[in-house]
């Protein structure tokens, strides 16, 4: 058992701390999704660009992402009005398809808007769920945790949910024992960050074969979350 679980992370789970800033790493990221003024695009609904993310990513993984997997709304451009040119165009008719465009400009912001808040508000909801979950289970190894031996894409997403947890200080993970233990707890205050600790980036690259073995190797028959499948 050990001897396999030695050859689970030494081959293929790379799960460590880097030395990166947290805050200064979330800011670039949203620099990089929304553009120099991330704040006010974000605050005004603007969509993220979640291609550009994509594109820098892929240039780090030869793993092409399963759909099911990718979390954020979709940008959709407003059809493309054909502008039909006649000889004499009346003024009413010309107004009347100025306004129309605009009235279908109009209605697609704010479906991208409804889109991307849906989006965060489920996002906010599964975190705290696991953060309840977790606050319920206690101590437990990470990958029992987060793994659901039935479903690959619920497995990242759970991991995803996590990073909010371990990001804004309500869950922390252990390896002093040699694997790596979760649990919940209670978020630092300014004079803990004064006495010296230091917030630090976890890399935790997943892929389906890692994901497998994991499973065999922890004997994982239920998933510890569960599951969101209709």
């Amino acid at each position: 058992m050990s001897a396999n679980i030695g050859e689970v992370k030494a081959r293929k789970l790379r799960l460590e701390a880097s030395g990166i800033e947290i805050d200064d790493y979330i800011r670039k990221i949203r620099k990089q999704l929304f553009g120099l003024h991330a704040d006010e695009r974000e605050s005004a609904g603007i969509p993220p660009n979640w291609s550009k993310i994509g594109k820098l990513s892929s240039k780090f993984t030869k793993r092409v992402p399963g759909l099911d997997i990718l979390s954020g709304p979709f940008s959709s451009d407003p059809p493309k009005q054909r502008t039909i040119r006649r000889a004499n165009p009346s003024t009413e008719a010309a107004s009347a398809a100025s306004t129309s465009q605009k009235a279908q400009k109009t209605q697609v912001n704010e479906l991208n808007q409804l889109d991307f808040k849906k989006q965060v508000n489920e996002t906010t909801k599964r975190v705290r769920q696991i953060h309840t979950l977790l606050e319920q289970v206690g101590l437990v190894n990470l990958f029992e945790f987060v793994v659901n031996p039935a479903s690959f894409s619920e497995t990242v997403e759970n991991v995803f949910y996590l990073s909010f947890l371990i990001r804004d200080g309500k869950a922390f993970i252990d390896d002093a024992s040699g694997q790596p233990m979760l649990a919940a707890c209670d978020p630092p205050d300014q004079e803990a960050y004064q006495s010296g600790l230091v917030k630090k980036q976890i890399v935790f690259d997943l892929d389906m074969n890692l994901w497998t073995e994991i499973i065999k190797t922890y004997d994982i028959k239920e998933s510890i979350i569960p599951s969101r499948a209709a």
